[in-house]
C-alpha cells in the first residue's frame, strides 16, 4: 500500500469515527501492517473490542460479514492456542477454514487479534451474531461446557444459558435412566432443534416470574411439542425427547431466572412424577450443574436431613448418593428428619483438588438454598425471589459432614446467613464452629458402644470389668475406631487394619498396649506409628500392599493358621475371621458378605481380594461403628449362625441424633435470641456447651432403648413369629421398602426357623424397627386433630431436662414442635412394645396407629410403666439379663392385652384426661382390694416373692401388679354400665375365666399357627368374641344371679356339661386351626 493509500485509509477511518469518541480514541494505535489487512470500516468494529478488553479485562469475540463469508475474530491480551479454539468454533456450528494473527499496541497494552474466516454459512448473521459471540465469551472462559450441545446457537440461536438448561436436563436424565448415553442424548437434541427450542419456550413459560400467572401459555407449548414428536420416528431418539420433556413436566422450582453470583443451575423436582428412575424415589431432589460440577440433593421427606459427600463417581453419583439416602432414612428413623442424603462430583480435574471441592460445594449449597423457601424473623413465609413454585411451603433444608467434606460445615454456614440470611442460621450445617465436634465427643462410638455391651451383658460379660480380645477395622486416628477403643480400657486388642497398614499383637499387655493406643489417638497417628518395641511376641505392623508376610508360632496361634508366611490379602481374610470376643468394624469398607453373595453385590471393589463370608467370621460379637462393614445379608448370616450383631444403621446412630439434638437446640436458641432472652451469639454458644452432657447422654439413651426394643423382639418373634411376618407384609405393601432392597425370611423358612426356636434375627428386626418408626412417624404428622396435650407435653420432654421449664414458651411454639413431638412418641412407643405390638393391635381392633398410640400412652401414665422400666434397668450386670428381658416383655405384653380390650371397651374416647382421675381411683382400689387384699392376693403374694429374689420388695410389688392388670378394664367397663359392685364384678369375671377355662382358650386360639393373613384376622376375631362373651356373661349373672356363677351353671345345667365336653375334648387336641375353638363359642352363646 503507497502512502498515499495509507493517507486514504486513515482519513476513510476518521470519517467513519466522526463522533465516535472510542473509536477516534485508537486511531493513532494502527500499524502499517494492520491497515494492509484490515478495512477502516472493520477497524471500527476492532476499536470498541479493543476498548472493552482494555477496560473489562475480558476476552472479546466480534462477528464480521465479508461478502459470502464470515470473518470470526477474539481479541485477547495472550494468544489463545488453536486446539482450545477450533473445536469450540466445530460445536457452535462454525466452519474454521484458515485463521491469521495480528497485534495493536495501545499505550501500554498488547492486543492480540485471531482471525478465522468461517464458510458455508447457513444462518443470518445479523440475527445470531451477538447470541455466537457470547456463547463462545461463555466457553473460553469455562463458564459453560464445550459440547456438540453448542450447534444450537447457529441452529435456532439459543443463548450459552439456555443450551445450559438443556445440557442440564440432559445430565440429570443420564443420572436416573443408564440406558441413556451423553453422545446419543446431545446428538438427539441437536438434530431435533426446533423441539429443543420448544422445550426452551415450554420451561420458559411454566417458570419465568415476569410471566404472570393467568398468561402462561404452557398448554399451547406442550400441543406444539406433541405435534413435533410425533414426526419423530425413532423410537429411541423418541424416548429421550420424551423423557426430556417429562423431566420439565416434573420441575417444581428453578433458579434459572435469578440473578447470581455466577452461572449455575439448579432445578428441584418431584421425583414421583419422574417415569424412568431407581428405586427408592426421594419425595423432592435438586439437582445442581455448573461447568466446575454436577450436584445433587435427595429427600425422603420434607423434614429430612443428612451429609453432604464428594463423590468420585461421575457417570453414577446420583446413585451412590440414592443408596446412602436409604441407608439414612433407616438410620434416621430415631430422629426428627427422615433421611436426605447430597453429593457433587467435580468435572474438571485440573488443578487443586481441593479448592475445586470447596467452590464445587459452595456452589451446591447456593443451588439449594436459592429455590428454598425461608422464614423472617417475625416467622412469617417467605418464598424464593425470582422463583415460580409449584410445591407447598417448604422451609426445612440441613446438612451435615460426609466424606470429603468433614471441615465444610462453617463454610456452609457463611452462605447461609451472610447471603441468604437463612433462618435455621448456624443450625443449618452441624458441627461447625459453634457445634458438638463429633470426634471430640466420640459420640458415634460411644453409641455404638451401648449396642455393643447389650450383646455382651447378653452373653453374661460385662465389659467394664471383664476383659476381652478384639480384632478390628480401622485405626486410631479415625473417629470410631480411635474413640472406642480409648473408651474401651480392659481389652485385649489383637489385630487391626486400615486402608493401607495391618497391625498385629498376639498377646498385648492391657496397660501397656492402651497407654500407646492413647497417645496414637491424642496425636491421630496411624499403626505405622506405634512403637514396635511394645508389641507382645510376634506382634509386627506391615503394609497392605506386601507379597510375604513371615509370621512365628504366636501369630498363627491367634489367627488359626499353620502357614509360615502369608501374603497381605490372606492376613486382613485371617484378621476378620479370628477366634476374638469382638470384631470391631470402625473404618472404610465392606469386609463381610452372605455365603450366597458375589463381590459384586457388596458394592466395594477395593475390598473384593481380602472379604470373607459370614460363615468365617469366628468373633462372639461385631460392633457396627462404620457404615458397611457388613452386608445386610451377611449380618443375617452370622446371626442365624449364632454371632451377636445389630445393623451399622442402629448402632452407629449417636452421629446423626446428635446433629439434629444440635439442630432443634439452635432453632430454638435462636428464637430466644432474637427475643432477647439470650443476649448475643456468645451467651447461646455458652448454653449450648452447658448442654453438652445432658443432650449427649439423651443420644447414648436412644441408642440403648433402640438395641433393647431389637433385644425384646428377637424373643417376642421367637413366640408370635406371624406378627412380625404380617408386618413386614404391610410395609412392603404401603411401598416403605421392596424386596430387593431387604431380604426377609418366607413363609417357609420363617416355619422352619420357629422349630427350631428362632425367631427373627436382630439385622432384620432393625429394619423392621426403623421402617416401622417411619410409617408411625408419618401417620403422626398426617393427624391432623392428634391430641395438641401429648404435642405440647412430648416436645417439652424431647429437650434436656433443664431447658424444659426456663424455655417452656418458646419450647410450645418451636417451628418443629408437631415434628419433634411425633419422634419422641415414635421412639417412646415403639421401643417400649416393640414393633409387633401396634401392628397386632391394629389386627385385633380394626383402629389406626394413630389412635392405637394414644391408648398405650394413656396407659403407660396410668400404670406408671416408663419409671418401673427404668428402675428395673438399674439391676443390669446384677440380675441375668434373660429375666430382666422376660419381666419386661410379661409387663408390655399385659400393657397390649389392656390396650386391645380398653379399645374393644371404650374405642379411643376414654383416653380424654377427663377420665383419667376417676379410672387412677378405680385402680388402686382395685390394687388395694383385689389384687393386694382380694381374690388375686394369694398369687400376687407369690409372684412378689419370685421377683423379690431379683428385685427389691417395693419393684417387685410394682411390677407384680402388672401380672393382674387383665381384669380391671373389663370390671372398669362393666361397672360403668351397669353400676354393680366393682369388687364382685372382678370376682365374678375370675371366675367364669375358671369356670369356663377361657384363657386357656384364648392361650389354645394363640398358639395356632396361621398359614396367610386371613386365617390371622379369623384368629383375632375369635379372641374379640371371647373378651366381648366374657364381658356380656359377667353382665348377665351380675344382673340374673347377682354375681353367683354357679347359679347359673346350675340353671344351665345341661348346655355347661356340653360345653365342658367340648372343652375337655379340644384340650388334648394339637392347635392346627379353629375349627374346635368355633364350635365350643356356639355352645358358649347358648348360655347368653
Amino acid at each position: 500500500m503507497s502512502s498515499q493509500n495509507f493517507s486514504n485509509w486513515q482519513q476513510e477511518y476518521e470519517k467513519l469515527s466522526k463522533g465516535n469518541k472510542i473509536a477516534s480514541s485508537y486511531s493513532s494505535f494502527f500499524s502499517d501492517d494492520y491497515k494492509l489487512n484490515v478495512s477502516p470500516a472493520e477497524a471500527i468494529i476492532d476499536s470498541d473490542a479493543f476498548d472493552a478488553l482494555v477496560k473489562g479485562g475480558q476476552k472479546q469475540v466480534r462477528i464480521i460479514k465479508q461478502n459470502d463469508d464470515l470473518c470470526f475474530k477474539i481479541y485477547s491480551c495472550c494468544k489463545i492456542p488453536l486446539y482450545e479454539v477450533l473445536p469450540i468454533l466445530k460445536n457452535l456450528g462454525l466452519n474454521a477454514v484458515y485463521g491469521n494473527f495480528s497485534e495493536v499496541s495501545a499505550g501500554d497494552k498488547k492486543i492480540l487479534i485471531q482471525s478465522y474466516s468461517i464458510e458455508n454459512v447457513k444462518f443470518d448473521v445479523e440475527k445470531s451474531a451477538s447470541v455466537i459471540q457470547d456463547n463462545f465469551i461463555a466457553i473460553i472462559n469455562n463458564v459453560v461446557e464445550n459440547d456438540e450441545l453448542n450447534a444450537l446457537a447457529t441452529k435456532e440461536f439459543l443463548d450459552y444459558k439456555t443450551i445450559d438448561l438443556l445440557r442440564t436436563f440432559g445430565n440429570y436424565l443420564m443420572q436416573v435412566d443408564f440406558s441413556l448415553k451423553r453422545k446419543s442424548v446431545f446428538t438427539t437434541l441437536v438434530k431435533y432443534s426446533q423441539i429443543s427450542k420448544l422445550f426452551i419456550d415450554l420451561f420458559e413459560q411454566k417458570f419465568n416470574p415476569s410471566i404472570e400467572k393467568g398468561a402462561r401459555k404452557t398448554s399451547d407449548v406442550l400441543g406444539q411439542i406433541a405435534e413435533k414428536l410425533e414426526e419423530v420416528s425413532n423410537i429411541q431418539e423418541y424416548k429421550i425427547l420424551n423423557a426430556i420433556l417429562n423431566v420439565i413436566d416434573s420441575a417444581i422450582r428453578t433458579n434459572f431466572y435469578k440473578e447470581k453470583l455466577y452461572h449455575y443451575i439448579s432445578l428441584k423436582i418431584d421425583s414421583s412424577r419422574i417415569i424412568k428412575m431407581p428405586l427408592p424415589r426421594p419425595m423432592y431432589e435438586i439437582y445442581v450443574h455448573s461447568y466446575l460440577m454436577e450436584g445433587c440433593h435427595l429427600r425422603g421427606g420434607k423434614v429430612a436431613r443428612g451429609g453432604i459427600r464428594w463423590s468420585d463417581r461421575k457417570d453414577d453419583f446420583r446413585l451412590e448418593i440414592l443408596e446412602l439416602m436409604k441407608t439414612q432414612m433407616v438410620k434416621n428413623a430415631v430422629i426428627v428428619p427422615v433421611g436426605s442424603k447430597g453429593g457433587f462430583i467435580i468435572k474438571q480435574s485440573n488443578g487443586d483438588a481441593q479448592e475445586k471441592a470447596i467452590e464445587s460445594y459452595k456452589t451446591l449449597i447456593r443451588g439449594l438454598l436459592d429455590i428454598t423457601d425461608n422464614y423472617s424473623v417475625s416467622k412469617q413465609q417467605i418464598r424464593p425471589k425470582d422463583v415460580v413454585c409449584y410445591d407447598d411451603f417448604d422451609p426445612y433444608l440441613v446438612v451435615a459432614a460426609d466424606k470429603g467434606t468433614a471441615k465444610f460445615s462453617d463454610i456452609a454456614n457463611e452462605i447461609v446467613q451472610e447471603e441468604y440470611s437463612f433462618w435455621l442460621k448456624d443450625a443449618f450445617a452441624s458441627g461447625g464452629k459453634f457445634g458438638y465436634d463429633h470426634k471430640e465427643l466420640g459420640i458415634t462410638s460411644k453409641g455404638a458402644l451401648v449396642c455393643t455391651k447389650r450383646h455382651f451383658r447378653e452373653c453374661g460379660i460385662n465389659l467394664d470389668n471383664t476383659v476381652i480380645t478384639v480384632a478390628g477395622v480401622g485405626d486410631m486416628s479415625g473417629d470410631v475406631f480411635g474413640n472406642a477403643l480409648i473408651e474401651l480400657k480392659n481389652v485385649q486388642l489383637k489385630a487391626a487394619l486400615n486402608g493401607k497398614e495391618i497391625f498385629i499383637d498376639p498377646n498385648p499387655d492391657i496397660e501397656i498396649s492402651y497407654k500407646e493406643r492413647k497417645r496414637l489417638f491424642e496425636n491421630a497417628l496411624t499403626w505405622t506409628h506405634y512403637n514396635k518395641e511394645l508389641l507382645s511376641k510376634g506382634g509386627f505392623i506391615c503394609r497392605r500392599d506386601e507379597r510375604s508376610i513371615p509370621l512365628n508360632e504366636d501369630a498363627k496361634v491367634f489367627l488359626g493358621t499353620e502357614k509360615d508366611s502369608v501374603s497381605s490379602d490372606e492376613l486382613v481374610k485371617l484378621i476378620l475371621g479370628a477366634k476374638v470376643d469382638l470384631l470391631w468394624m470402625g473404618g472404610i469398607g465392606t469386609y463381610v458378605k452372605a455365603t450366597g453373595e458375589t463381590h459384586e453385590e457388596a458394592g466395594d471393589k477395593t475390598n473384593d481380594n481380602v472379604r470373607i463370608n459370614a460363615n468365617e467370621v469366628r468373633a462372639k460379637v461385631v460392633g457396627e461403628g462404620a457404615n458397611l462393614g457388613f452386608t445386610q445379608k451377611a449380618r443375617v448370616e452370622y446371626a442365624l449362625l449364632g454371632g451377636k450383631i445389630n445393623t451399622d444403621s442402629l448402632d452407629n446412630s449417636a452421629g446423626v441424633d446428635l446433629s439434629d439434638q444440635e439442630v432443634n437446640l439452635k432453632i430454638l436458641l435462636n428464637d430466644l435470641l432474637e427475643s432477647k432472652v439470650v443476649k448475643d451469639l456468645n451467651e447461646r454458644n455458652k448454653i449450648l456447651k452447658k448442654l453438652t452432657p445432658e443432650v449427649v447422654q439423651r443420644v447414648l439413651d436412644h441408642n440403648y432403648m433402640q438395641s433393647l426394643a431389637i433385644s425384646l423382639d428377637e424373643i417376642r418373634s421367637k413366640n408370635e413369629p406371624e406378627v412380625f411376618f404380617e408386618l413386614i407384609d404391610s410395609l412392603q405393601n404401603q411401598k416403605l421398602f421392596s424386596e430387593t432392597e431387604y431380604s426377609f425370611p418366607s413363609k417357609k423358612a420363617l416355619a422352619a426357623r420357629f422349630d427350631s426356636h428362632i425367631g427373627y434375627t436382630k439385622p432384620e428386626l432393625s429394619i423392621m424397627l426403623s421402617f416401622l418408626k417411619m410409617h408411625v412417624y408419618t401417620s403422626l404428622l398426617k393427624e391432623v386433630n392428634f391430641d395438641k396435650h401429648l404435642i405440647d407435653k412430648y416436645a417439652l420432654l424431647y429437650f434436656a431436662p433443664s431447658t424444659r421449664q426456663v424455655y417452656k414458651e418458646f419450647i410450645e411454639r418451636h417451628l418443629l414442635k408437631k415434628e419433634i413431638a411425633s419422634t419422641y412418641i415414635t421412639n417412646l412407643i415403639v421401643n417400649s412394645n416393640g414393633v409387633g405390638a401396634i401392628a397386632k393391635i391394629n389386627m385385633l381392633t380394626g383402629y389406626p396407629y394413630t389412635s392405637i398410640i394414644k391408648t398405650l400412652i394413656f396407659i403407660y401414665d396410668l400404670l406408671d410403666v416408663q419409671d418401673i422400666r427404668n428402675e428395673i434397668f438399674s439391676y443390669e450386670n446384677k440380675v441375668d439379663q434373660s429375666f430382666i428381658y422376660q419381666t419386661i416383655i410379661d409387663m408390655f405384653y399385659a400393657i397390649e392385652r389392656f390396650a386391645t380390650n380398653q379399645i374393644y371397651l371404650f374405642g379411643d374416647s376414654v383416653i380424654e384426661y377427663v377420665y383419667k382421675q376417676e379410672m387412677l381411683n378405680y385402680l388402686e382400689y382395685y390394687k388395694e382390694n383385689a389384687i393386694k387384699d382380694g381374690i388375686f392376693k394369694s398369687k400376687f403374694e407369690n409372684k412378689v416373692k419370685e421377683l423379690s429374689k431379683y428385685f427389691s420388695k417395693d419393684l417387685s410389688e410394682r411390677i407384680a401388679y402388672n401380672y393382674f392388670i387383665d381384669d380391671f378394664i373389663l370390671a372398669y367397663y362393666i361397672t360403668r354400665k351397669t353400676d354393680k359392685n366393682f369388687i364382685l364384678t372382678i370376682e365374678t369375671i375370675e371366675k367364669i375365666n375358671e369356670k369356663f377355662g377361657i384363657q386357656k382358650t384364648i392361650d389354645y386360639i394363640n398358639s395356632i399357627r396361621v398359614v396367610n393373613e386371613w386365617d390371622r384376622f379369623a384368629q383375632f376375631s375369635m379372641i374379640k368374641k371371647y373378651v366381648f362373651f366374657i364381658v356380656k356373661l359377667t353382665m348377665k349373672i351380675l344382673s340374673d344371679f347377682n354375681g353367683n356363677v354357679d347359679a347359673l351353671v346350675a340353671a344351665k345345667k345341661q348346655t355347661f356339661e356340653d360345653y365342658s365336653g367340648r372343652l375337655n375334648t379340644t384340650s388334648k387336641l394339637s392347635a392346627n386351626n379353629l375349627h374346635p375353638v368355633l364350635l365350643l363359642y356356639d355352645k358358649l352363646e347358648e348360655l347368653l
